[in-house]
């Protein structure tokens, strides 16, 4: 294949880079997971890589294929994160690391010889394609086992989409692990034919393709993850006025920075920042005067209530039973966003309002 070494330096570069920005959740560590090992897998059965590194083909062969059995333990303990499945993945490793074991065993003739697993023949290949398989072969099944209930009981548009994809994935590569041991069979009874051929010329070059559109569909999800953390970005740099001012109307409501962030530090911050603004509104609403910020309940009233609230707090000025000062009818973090943003927006125009003359009723 002309383009293999441009794809394996370009999944190389992909793995490297989600390594090193990509790894706050526990999907995203075991999406580099799945795609380490698979870059592990094609430099492996890179002859450059071998000779570098002096070892022959076919040790390399089997190192490779023991690697693509690691990532597909990795790629189901992935796919059981997207769809909440409760497995044990010291247990998924675990069986994989002895199917890699057993490998090696069976692959210890071929090695002697110097041949690769898809040119060797005898009942020791088919044992061997046999441990190559059988981990995928049931993650493969135990996924679709999730998946088919799910469709079935009729999920949202999205939900479907995700579930159906995933389905398809792991029947299409259970397709291709049936393919395989079809051909092992074929090895072990020194038949050759058509079958044998395409596996032997071709496998290393699938695997490249599949390690190269994994890795690129891999990027696709970084450069979303980064278009989001710009947007909450946006999104905190809008409340950081807002947040400043109350909260140094009620400096109480503000805890100290944590020394880790889990997960995501700009949706913690972003989150954190929502929270302590509704505590303040909270606190000022017992100072939030209704007449003094005119009639009317849209925005700019309600920022100006705010806006006066926290003056007269400032100010030390004894509190005064009013209405929650800012507040609206939210039900989740994203109304909560949204209604924030939309007080921050008229924020300049409600301070200005409030530190002029109170308007008469």
């Amino acid at each position: 294949m002309a383009l293999a070494p441009a794809m394996t330096v370009v999944s190389c570069v992909i793995a490297v880079v989600r390594c090193a920005v990509m790894r706050g959740t526990v999907g995203e560590r075991r999406m580099n997971h799945t795609l380490v090992l698979l870059v592990v897998s094609v430099l492996a059965v890179e002859p450059r890589a071998a000779r570098a590194l002096g070892y022959s083909a076919a040790f390399g062969f089997q190192l490779g294929a023991a690697a693509v059995v690691g990532a597909g333990a990795a790629g189901y303990l992935l796919t059981t994160t997207w769809l909440a499945m409760a497995v044990r993945p010291q247990a998924t490793y675990a069986a994989a690391g002895v199917c890699v074991a057993a490998m090696f065993r069976f692959g210890a003739d071929a090695r002697q010889a110097g041949a690769v697993m898809t040119d060797y023949v005898g009942w020791t290949v088919l044992a061997f394609w046999l441990c190559f398989v059988i981990v995928p072969f049931w993650c493969d099944f135990s996924v679709l086992r999730a998946c088919i209930p799910e469709l079935r009981g009729r999920p949202q548009r999205r939900e479907a989409v995700t579930y159906g994809a995933v389905g398809l994935s792991s029947a299409f590569a259970s397709l291709f692990k049936l393919a395989v041991l079809a051909t092992a069979v074929c090895l072990a009874a020194d038949r050759r034919n058509g079958l044998t051929e395409l596996l032997h010329a071709h496998f290393i070059d699938g695997l490249r393709l599949y390690t190269f559109v994994v890795a690129v569909l891999s990027a696709v999800s970084v450069v979303s993850a980064e278009l989001g953390r710009y947007r909450l970005s946006r999104q905190l740099n809008r409340l950081a006025p807002l947040w400043a001012d109350v909260t140094g109307a009620c400096p109480e409501v503000v805890l100290p920075a944590p020394a880790a962030v889990p997960g995501d530090p700009v949706r913690y911050r972003l989150h954190r920042t929502i929270v302590e603004i509704r505590d303040c509104m909270v606190i000022l609403s017992r100072y939030a005067d209704r007449d003094s910020a005119g009639r009317g309940d849209d925005v700019l009233a309600r920022a100006v209530r705010l806006a006066r609230a926290a003056d007269a707090k400032r100010n030390g000025d004894p509190p005064v039973r009013g209405r929650p000062a800012g507040h609206g009818p939210t039900h989740d973090l994203f109304d909560e966003t949204a209604e924030l943003e939309q007080l921050a927006r008229v924020w300049p125009a409600a301070r200005t309002i409030a530190r002029g003359p109170i308007p008469s009723s």
